[in-house]
């Protein structure tokens, strides 16, 4: 399955300050991507968000990207001087419906840096934070990205592809929003609810996304120091509802989160309650959750 991923700052908070930042966040994708088998198929670093296009392999895309923000955002802010979360939310992110939207993906992620005026259109192949310039073999690839993925898409030999995907980038009109993926009919929805998920990784997308939404530490919803405040409770309790939503067996959350039994009961309906309170937003946010861990 292919992703396309998007991360952005915090109320518009520049995520790459300078160089060094930028090659901190390759540094992390080349050992991440490779170690969880996901291959980089296009990325732009820009400065106050990021695109990447990835194609998952035996880890979750939310796993892999859990992974890659909480390290690069504590560096930064550890370098940087400052707290507080650096990323809007974790990620968003859509499936590629074909072969036709891939492409036309990889041309969107590669163009976003003339749009956003920071290389002109004639310069793009030497920009140096985005993957444009290794399909092009104007440098090495790093070792997340799958050059020989992307070239196939355009052409039978390395010279011909390079030839048709430089005039298929330059081409496109940089800048607006990408290519939308077409409306699921009811049918795949129903297949796609059906597929099963891997709880171990369901109850780390439900610890994940409880403390985003709170502001509370994962190690204070792991039933460390602190467990016991008000806000540790709503954050533990929407991490139990959370999980024993998207099928996380009870036992293992009681194991993760150090509860017993009654706990884990009476969490769950107290994070129930606040899940209720968040409406149709708090919906689409386990529907969001769910479609995350299915690919």
């Amino acid at each position: 399955m292919v992703h396309h991923i998007w991360i952005r700052g915090v109320e518009g908070q520049t995520i790459f300050l300078d160089d060094e930042d930028r090659e901190d966040f390759i540094r992390r994708l080349s050992i991440i991507l490779p170690d969880a088998g996901t291959k980089g198929l296009a990325w732009a670093l820009l400065t106050n968000h990021a695109h990447l296009l990835l194609r998952t392999g035996r880890t979750s895309v939310s796993h892999v990207m859990r992974r890659v923000n909480t390290g690069y955002a504590r560096r930064f802010n550890d370098r940087h001087d400052r707290v507080g979360y650096l990323f809007q939310s974790r990620f968003g992110s859509r499936s590629a419906t074909d072969a036709s939207d891939l492409r036309r993906l990889i041309r969107y992620v590669h163009l976003n840096p003339v749009g956003a005026g920071l290389v002109r259109r004639a310069d793009l192949s030497a920009y140096r934070w985005s993957g444009h310039s290794a399909h092009l073999a104007g440098r090495p690839a790093f070792a997340f990205e799958d050059v020989d993925g992307v070239l196939e898409l355009f052409g039978a030999s390395h010279r011909d592809a390079r030839r048709a995907l430089r005039r298929f980038v330059i081409a496109g009109e940089p800048g607006g929003d990408p290519p939308s993926a077409p409306a699921a009919d009811s049918a795949s929805k129903l297949e796609i609810e059906a597929v099963p998920l891997d709880p171990d990784a369901a109850l780390e997308t439900a610890v994940s996304w409880a403390a985003d939404h709170t502001g509370v530490g994962v190690e204070v919803i792991d039933g460390g120091f602190g467990s016991q405040t008000r806000i540790a409770v709503k954050a533990r309790g929407l991490a139990v509802a959370t999980a024993v939503d998207l099928g996380v067996p009870a036992e293992r959350i009681r194991d993760r989160l150090r509860m017993s039994a009654a706990t884990v009961s009476r969490m769950r309906s107290r994070g129930s309650r606040t899940l209720a309170g968040l409406g149709t937003a708090g919906e689409e946010e386990m529907r969001r959750l769910r479609r995350n861990l299915q690919t």
